[in-house]
């Protein structure tokens, strides 16, 4: 199997972690997440990333600011979180679950690399910001990556070959992954049920054979005491 065609087999049986945040509203959404270094096509090395993906709801006619704060700096801990990671993000929007909208070939209906710094307290024009209007209700997503991977992967939600620019950031930041931030504003219309979807690292086959043969083990182990107990 191709490592691009293993993706979307990648991406059915990575564990994955979810945040929601329900009800309709008006008022700006905030939610975070984190990009991490894996081995996804376990060829052995950790030169693989995740990408992550936020779902929503909007109302037919909605305009949305979608707002990144994710580029760290010496001196500016941008999240309060007490280290330091860079990230050069790239997000797209995807159509989701939304009757009467026109489907792009590829599902992609926008998108935004460097972008200008907004008003959510960026410092780097690494940190993407989209506007956009939607003329039909229903779900939509977004996916935050660094940089650019290709759309089927940005869709199973992980970048084969490519360590993100924390990889490389230098003394002073974590190298083994990123944290992001979303700033959702509706500057009409509603937005709800706002959903983020992290892909983790996937078990390596040998871990899961030793775990087995462990349990295995055990089972004999408890067996034979039983039978000397009788």
């Amino acid at each position: 199997m191709s490592k691009r065609s293993c993706i979307f087999a990648i991406a059915l049986i990575a564990g994955v972690m979810a945040i929601s945040i329900g009800g309709r509203s008006q008022a700006t959404v905030v939610v975070a997440g984190t990009l991490v270094t894996l081995d996804g096509d376990n060829d052995g090395f950790l030169d693989d990333a995740t990408i992550d993906r936020v779902t929503f709801d909007v109302t037919a006619g909605a305009f949305i600011t979608f707002d990144i704060l994710a580029d760290e700096a010496i001196g500016f801990d941008l999240n309060g979180d007490n280290e330091l990671t860079r990230l050069n993000t790239f997000i797209r929007l995807f159509v989701g679950n939304a009757p009467g909208h026109p489907i792009a070939p590829d599902g992609n209906i926008g998108f935004d690399d460097n972008g200008a710094l907004g008003s959510d307290g960026s410092i780097s024009t690494f940190d993407s910001i989209l506007n956009f209007g939607f003329q039909f209700a229903g779900t939509y997503f977004l996916t935050i990556e660094d940089r650019v991977s290709g759309f089927a992967e940005a869709i199973a939600g992980i970048d084969l070959d490519h360590t993100g620019l924390w990889a490389s950031a230098g003394p002073g930041f974590a190298t083994d992954h990123a944290d992001w931030q979303l700033t959702l504003t509706p500057q009409e219309g509603e937005i709800s049920n706002v959903f983020v979807t992290a892909h983790s690292a996937i078990p390596e086959p040998t871990t899961i054979a030793l775990f087995a043969l462990g349990l295995l083990g055990l089972g004999a182990a408890r067996r034979r005491r039983h039978h000397h107990r009788t």
